[in-house]
């Protein structure tokens, strides 16, 4: 028997690891896919569909945001910047390794700046730099396989489109996949690091604030409080940088009006629960496509994705709940939000065992995240909608109800061990 036994959880095992190498080789592969298919038909079609639609506009989050801040009042009514202080600091900072004297007027003319160039490449590597150590450090995987994971992670879709728009959303990344990986090191000293780090992805993007919930789900009240505290300081204080606490809502009434006037720009490139509902609905069932319903749905599914993120049993889906929420919630949520799936993708892979469920994420977290050389376009308003678009949106409504799901499936069991306990102990 014990013979038997062994040989079982050989098989068990020899499958797990095969599973877990063919799904971190999915996204090199389909990016290879991508490169050849390029190389035979053109690149121009499918680099619309993986980059932002404007060719002339590569990297402009980065220089359009040096440009706004030069004059340290990018609150004004016309830079009406809707970016944290910390960002404006951030990019300040880097604004400075511009020549003496030089004119920002025109952003695009800053990408011919030399320095400014070498500056945009720093900036871009450190988060990248940051993200790789994190992943290597929080995954038990072999160390080939942690390659192949972090290959995947930056050849996914949403990190090329992030550093395509060369957006500080990486730093954000970076800065989450460090709290995760931190946070329950045995160093008393990187504990306290995870929780700053998670303050400055809060103070960089704030929504990556509801990842707060994994310390709620280990009881670690204190550690929530201080992290909250920390989060406060690096939200608010660099606003005295940039003319004082008042800017703030300032800050408030540019994201306010940013979020109203999202619906305007049409359904191009976004991927929130709204956007992918009304874009089925007005494709196929003839309906407006600014209607409201279904922002209504979204905050609705996000309320209970993040309830059953609470109690759901496997750490992985809590994580994929809470990023599904970031990108789904928001009135609008641009296709490099997509990024923070990363996370519960890097936290699976590293499982030791795969149940169906955990089968059925990988297979949908990969579907979310590769790079298809798909060249369909529907133009809409400002941005076109795109293949790669609508099966990220796709993917993420439908890991949502596979989520709920499993995680009322767990609650369900606690409440009947409960009852099986309760039984057990009225009989003794």
């Amino acid at each position: 028997m014990g013979d038997r036994s062994y040989k079982t959880q050989m098989k068990t095992d020899r499958d797990h690891s095969r599973l877990v190498t063919i799904g971190l080789a999915v996204i090199p592969a389909v990016f290879v896919w991508f490169i050849f298919t390029a190389l035979i038909h053109g690149a121009g079609p499918l680099t619309g569909q993986l980059f932002f639609g404007d060719t002339h506009d590569t990297f402009m989050d980065f220089y359009n945001c040096l440009h706004s801040v030069a004059g340290r009042d990018p609150y004004n009514e016309i830079n009406k910047v809707q970016y944290p202080p910390l960002c404006e600091l951030i990019f300040y900072v880097a604004g400075k390794l511009a020549p003496r004297g030089y004119d920002f007027a025109n952003s695009y003319y800053l990408r011919e700046v030399q320095s400014i160039t070498l500056t945009f490449v720093l900036f871009i590597f450190v988060p990248i730099i940051l993200s790789v150590y994190a992943i290597e450090d929080m995954s038990s995987l072999t160390a080939g396989r942690k390659r192949l994971l972090v290959l995947s992670v930056l050849l996914s879709s949403p990190f090329l489109y992030s550093f395509e728009r060369g957006n500080i959303i990486l730093y954000s990344l970076a800065f989450t996949l460090l709290f995760i990986s931190l946070r329950n090191s045995e160093s008393k000293v990187k504990r306290e690091i995870a929780l700053i780090c998670l303050a400055l992805a809060f103070a960089i993007k704030i929504y990556p604030a509801a990842f707060g919930v994994l310390l709620l789900r280990e009881k670690k009240i204190k550690e929530a409080v201080r992290c909250a505290l920390y989060a406060l300081a690096l939200f608010f204080l660099p606003f005295l940088c940039f003319g004082g606490f008042g800017k703030f809502m300032l800050m408030i009434k540019w994201l306010t009006l940013s979020t109203g006037s999202s619906t305007a720009e049409g359904l191009g490139a976004k991927i929130n629960f709204a956007t992918v509902i009304r874009i089925y609905m007005s494709k196929f069932f003839g309906m407006e496509a600014d209607i409201a319903w279904p922002q209504t749905v979204a905050v609705i599914l996000a309320v209970i994705l993040i309830a059953c993120s609470i109690f759901v049993r496997r750490e992985w889906m809590s994580a994929a709940m809470i990023a599904l929420v970031i990108c789904g919630m928001p009135a609008f949520s641009y296709f490099y939000v997509g990024v923070f799936l990363i996370i519960p993708f890097v936290m699976l892979t590293g499982k030791d065992e795969f149940g169906k469920a955990d089968i059925a994420g990988l297979a949908l977290l990969l579907l979310a995240l590769a790079p298809y050389p798909v060249t369909f376009k529907a133009p809409e308003k400002s941005y076109d909608i795109t293949v790669m678009q609508c099966i990220t949106g796709s993917v993420m409504l439908i890991l949502s109800v596979l989520l709920i799901a499993v995680s009322l499936r767990d609650l369900a069991l606690v409440f009947s061990r409960k009852e099986l306990l309760k039984d057990n102990g009225s009989k003794d």
